[in-house]
Parts: C-alpha cells; sequence; structure tokens
C-alpha cells in the first residue's frame, strides 16, 4: 500500500493471505526470496491451518496458544530473506515483551538468531519510559535524559 500511495505503481503488489498463499514465488513453485524486506504486517490476524502452502515456513513459531499469527508473519519473512538480507518491520509490542504465551522452542530459536536479546529487552524497557515521557510532553522522574543514550 506505502509504494501506491507514494506514487511507486511498478511495485509487484498482489492480493492474497501472505501466510496462507504467499503468491511471490521463484521460477520452481519454490518461494520467490529478497534482498531486503520492508513490511508492517497486520497485528493480531488471526490464523487458519487449514491449506497453508508452505508450511515449513512455520516449523517452530505457531502459536501454541490462541490464534494471533504476529509471530508467523517474522517467521515468513525469514523464510524470503536472501542469506545476507535486512529486515524492518514493525509489529506489535506484545511479540516480544508478553514472553508467557510463547513457547521455548521461540525462545531457543530467538536465541539462535539474536544471542543478546534480552540485554536489548532490558535496555529497551528502561530507557523506553523517558522517551515516553518526552513525548508526551513529561519530565522524566528518575533524572534519565533520552538524548544522552
Amino acid at each position: 500500500m506505502n509504494m501506491l500511495l507514494h506514487g511507486i505503481p511498478d511495485a509487484d503488489n498482489r492480493k492474497e493471505d501472505t501466510l496462507r498463499k504467499p503468491q511471490h514465488k521463484a521460477e520452481g513453485g519454490e518461494l520467490k526470496r529478497f534482498d531486503r524486506i520492508l513490511a508492517n504486517p497486520q497485528f493480531s490476524q488471526n490464523h487458519i491451518r487449514k491449506d497453508m502452502e508452505y508450511p515449513g515456513r512455520f516449523q517452530v513459531w505457531l502459536p501454541e496458544k490462541g490464534k494471533k499469527a504476529d509471530l508467523m508473519f517474522v517467521q515468513h519473512m525469514l523464510a524470503v530473506l536472501k542469506a545476507d538480507g535486512k529486515i524492518a518491520t514493525v509489529m506489535p509490542h506484545g511479540v516480544l515483551f508478553h514472553h508467557l504465551d510463547h513457547s521455548d522452542a521461540f525462545w531457543n530459536e530467538l536465541d539462535k538468531i539474536m544471542p543478546d536479546f534480552r540485554e536489548r529487552k532490558d535496555w529497551l524497557r528502561k530507557m523506553a519510559r523517558p522517551w515516553i515521557l518526552r513525548s508526551l510532553r513529561l519530565e522524566p522522574t528518575d533524572g534519565l535524559e533520552p538524548s544522552t543514550y
């Protein structure tokens, strides 16, 4: 949608459920791989496993509780990313912070991809507060200033 809104009419946009029936395929029917992925998937979309094409994309991150597909979008992006590619995506905050809903397999997989995720998560929790307060035009009460980090 952003491509169309920004006047790039020749973008290869295809309308379909990306999780159930991905549309960008290479010759031979395999999923096409990309150098860069920029995505803002639908938050908290329910998923349906029935008739899902390429189910191998979701070996570990299918939600075990509920039917929300946020992590499935991440797994799809990883499945179609070239080895030296980069992903930029917007995800709801619950994807990482509400860890009680994730299986051990999820945390093990995240550990492989980003071994320092725990430190990054702790830093974000600590440092986000002053930035949020500043954006709301409130003074940080703990003396932390966002401009110093």
